[in-house]
């Protein structure tokens, strides 16, 4: 809190905050829990990057303190959601669902990795969203394989696909896919 307080005069002229990214902040949740706590308590904004794959619990008690969650979406298809990233999308999806009970502000964002998340996975990402009963926004984020070095560092299996970053067309493209699905979106 120290260092985030010597920031707080730039907090308050542009109306910025706290943002808990990672990989997953909530994989220290006692630690994020506690420093959005204290981000409220001294009027700073804060914002929540997430994955969404944690247990419910541990991501309510962080909302409480949480003013806008950034969530990750990746495929829609459980079987490519995990074929891609090694896990389920359940959690992940029924934690969605959960903060829109809770009218939670939302910023999906979507890795746009072609072949991977473009055409047929946009179409599922509208239709996800529309059972949705507050709207959310969506970005867009064009795909790099910059982490891949960093899974081979760590002798971790490399599930990234071996696809080049989407063009600015491609990009565009997939913006006016979901818009013509009804989704607000911003580009990256």
């Amino acid at each position: 809190m120290a260092e985030l307080r010597q920031d707080a005069a730039f907090f308050n002229g542009s109306g910025g905050g706290v943002t808990l990214s990672g990989g997953e902040p909530l994989a220290q949740p006692q630690f994020a829990t506690a420093l959005l706590r204290q981000c409220k308590t001294e009027g700073f904004s804060t914002a929540l990057d997430t994955c969404g794959a944690i247990p419910w619990p541990t991501l309510a008690d962080a909302l409480a303190y949480t003013d806008l969650v950034l969530y990750d979406l990746k495929p829609i298809d459980p079987e490519l959601h995990r074929q891609t990233t090694g896990v389920s999308n359940r959690l992940i999806l029924e934690n969605l669902r959960q903060m829109d009970q809770l009218h939670v502000p939302i910023e999906i964002r979507i890795p746009l990795i072609p072949s991977v998340t473009d055409g047929d996975n946009l179409e599922l990402v509208c239709a996800l969203l529309k059972t949705l009963k507050h709207p959310v926004r969506v970005r867009l984020l064009p795909y790099h394989r910059l982490a891949g070095s960093k899974y081979q560092r760590l002798g971790l299996e490399n599930r990234m696909p071996a696809v080049e970053s989407p063009t600015p067309a491609q990009m565009q493209a997939a913006a006016r896919q979901l818009r013509g699905g009804g989704c607000a979106i911003d580009l990256e």
